[in-house]
Formats: C-alpha cells, structure tokens, sequence
C-alpha cells in the first residue's frame, strides 16, 4: 500500500480472485464509513472512501496501465455518487 497522491493510495495484492479482493476492499469501505471521529472541538465528522478495482491480466502491460485503469474505476464510483467500489472484471 502506498500514497500515489492527493487523497488517493493505491493497494497492490495477490489473492485468488477479484471476488476475494472485492469483498475485503468492502469491507474497508464499511468500516471507514461507520467511524466517527470526535475533533477538538467535540463535533464528530464521518468520511467515506471511493475504490477503484482493476484486475492485472494480460491486457495491462505496464505499472502505469494498470493505476491509470484503477483510477478510472475510482472516478466511476466517485461518479455514482461516492462510497462505493467500482471494478473492472
């Protein structure tokens, strides 16, 4: 996992399907949407995170490919309204 700028961080992972990181990267999703934080001056504030899931396959010949299709996937779900995980198969 790494910063790759601004609010946006990118997570590079094996597991045996898009499913499998699709369902954990949900469950992140949910849980950063259920946090609240309480700041100094005692207001509570929620954030919500948008996900971007892009598969690497064959067709993706490059580092650079690949998080370019990621962060179109990311803007499709900031697209559909935020707090959501968009992936491409």
């Amino acid at each position: 996992m790494g910063r790759i700028g601004g609010e946006a961080f990118g997570i590079l992972c094996r597991t045996p399907s898009l499913e499998v990181a699709t369902k954990h990267l949900e469950t992140i999703r949910k849980k950063i949407a259920a946090l609240k934080i309480k700041i100094d001056n005692g207001d509570i504030i929620q954030c919500t995170i948008s996900i971007g899931v892009v598969r690497a396959d064959e067709s993706i010949q490059s580092l650079d490919a690949l998080l370019h299709l990621a962060d179109k996937f990311l803007y499709n779900a900031k697209g559909q309204g935020r707090n959501k995980t968009v992936f491409r198969v």
